[in-house]
């Protein structure tokens, strides 16, 4: 059973091709290898050490000729000046700071304490507190009593009268308004049942003229009162209140405002001359003569050479620095220009023509070799298997198989010895003949 299971496989697997075996063709593969891929190795390990050579040689120079000379130049050259540079920027930053306390700070602060605080707090002092409690005692005893007293003593009683006088007369219409509705009332009451006609004749008609001629006279009465209270009411204003109020405008406020708007002013001219000659004149010749000639002198003869030395300094420093670097940089530009560069582009022009011209074509014929060569055992395996089924069918016979099961086609035979297929090395020639330019 286990025979007939293994044959009925290699029916089912007849004609493939597997791996394996094909141990004729190490031979020619070792050659190849030897002939193609040991050179190429050779020559990439060449390139590789020149290229670490070329690299240590460039860092020698770089470290010689560029990093050398600057740790020289920073060590020698550009520290000191520098460390120079910042001791003359703090000598002169000190010596500026010193002129400008000595010479500015502390005679404005004198100036100021001396010529414009001490003399303000005299005037304050000694002129204007003197001076506002003068004007407030004249205001309290001309102004401020006079008014008071005759709020007090005139105006107040008046008022008081008049107000008497209004109420006495409305009590006195109200009491007789009273007295002649009662009596009307009364003989409205006792006369009513009487004749009417006798009653309007002879009592109402009378009457009613005597209560006309009794309003009429109180009304004269009261106006004529009235008109006696305004008239005295007037009377008093004019010459209790209007008449003192205008002699002591004439006679005492108009001349102490003109002497207080005199004193206010003559205060004022001697403030501003005070001021002026005091303070101003001062200041200005301290600010013409002791800040702005010191200190266009100091421009002139200090800090413009200064500058212009230190301008110079650095102008010379950029181009020593710049003439320094140009001779070191110089070499090694002619090297990358006359030498590295051209290095590199042959080198470039030499890889491409090796990689064209051999690792091309060695590749290409190399993967040629090996699918001829796969090609070839899987013919021969092929070949070896049906020769082997053909045997075990001749000497044992074929196996019982049910009828409904088909045999495969065979395949056609495949030659044992197929030739390799050439590889045409002018194809991978580059263009040229074969020559790089």
């Amino acid at each position: 059973m286990a025979q007939e299971r293994g044959r009925e496989q290699d029916r089912e697997r007849y004609g493939s091709a597997a791996p394996g075996g094909g141990g004729c063709l190490a031979a020619p593969v070792r050659w190849t290898v030897l002939i193609l891929v040991v050179p190429v190795r050779a020559a990439w390990d060449v390139l590789v050490a020149a290229a670490k050579g070329l690299g240590a040689g460039l860092a020698w120079l770089g470290g010689k000729l560029v990093a050398a000379p600057v740790v020289w130049l920073y060590g020698r050259v550009l520290a000191p000046v520098g460390r120079g540079v910042v001791w003359l920027l703090r000598a002169a930053g000190a010596g500026v700071a010193w002129v400008w306390r000595w010479v500015v700070v502390a005679p404005v602060v004198w100036v100021w304490r001396w010529l414009v605080v001490a003399p303000a707090s005299l005037i304050w002092s000694y002129v204007l507190t003197p001076l506002g409690r003068g004007l407030l005692w004249l205001l309290r005893g001309l102004v401020i009593a006079p008014a008071t007293a005759v709020h007090r003593y005139v105006l107040r009683p008046a008022g008081t009268a008049v107000t008497w006088l209004f109420r006495t007369t409305v009590r006195l219409v109200a009491a007789g308004g009273r007295a002649t509705g009662a009596g009307g009332r009364w003989l409205a009451y006792t006369l009513v049942v009487a004749p009417a006609s006798w009653t309007y004749r002879r009592v109402l008609t009378p009457v009613g003229h005597g209560v006309a001629w009794t309003l009429r006279a109180t009304g004269r009465g009261i106006a004529a009162a009235g008109r006696g209270t305004a008239a005295g009411v007037a009377w008093l204003w004019r010459w209790v209140v209007v008449a003192p109020a205008v002699w002591l405008y004439g006679r005492v406020l108009a001349p102490v405002g003109r002497g207080v708007v005199w004193l206010v002013r003559a205060a004022g001219a001697g403030v501003a001359w005070l001021w002026r000659w005091v303070v101003v004149a001062p200041v200005v010749w301290v600010w013409r003569w002791l800040v702005v000639a010191p200190a266009s002198l100091l421009w002139s003869y200090a800090l413009k050479p200064l500058g212009l030395g230190l301008v110079w300094l650095a102008l010379g420093f950029v181009t020593v620095v710049g003439w320094v670097l140009r001779t070191l940089l110089a070499p090694f530009r002619l090297l990358w220009r006359h030498v590295l560069a051209p290095a590199w582009a042959a080198a470039g022009r030499f890889t491409r023509w090796l990689w064209n011209a051999t690792a091309r074509p060695a590749g290409r014929a190399v993967r040629d070799a090996w699918r001829a060569a796969r090609d070839a055992v899987a013919a021969a395996r092929a070949t070896a298997r049906r020769t082997r089924m053909e045997l075990r069918s001749a000497l044992f016979g074929a196996p019982d198989k049910p009828a409904r099961e088909a045999a495969p086609p065979a395949p056609e035979p495949l030659p044992v010895a197929a030739p390799a297929p050439a590889v045409d090395l002018q194809k991978h020639v580059p263009r040229g003949g074969g020559r790089h330019r």
